[in-house]
């Protein structure tokens, strides 16, 4: 890997970040007679992104770029006695 930016094998154009987070709110309650209910609510989110992944010289055919993610927001409640 090359400091220099001029050139393709410049060090910042070979990087790999995934990153992810997952928050949540939860409530739980009682309503009397023994019933509680238990709430969470909640969204996760992963992001990976994967430019070149080389270190020999780059041709048309030897570049890398991907991309995949995904983000879900859900709910779980359970109520019981």
């Amino acid at each position: 890997m090359s400091g220099d930016s001029t050139s393709p094998l410049y060090y910042k154009f070979n990087f790999y970040s995934i990153p992810t987070h997952f928050e949540y709110l939860g409530v739980k309650t009682s309503l009397g007679n023994g019933w509680t209910i238990d709430d969470k609510v909640y969204t996760m989110r992963y992001f990976n992104k994967q430019n070149y992944n080389g270190v020999t010289t780059i041709t048309a055919t030897s570049a890398t770029d991907k991309l995949n993610s995904y983000w879900k927001v859900g709910n779980t409640c359970r109520s019981r006695r």
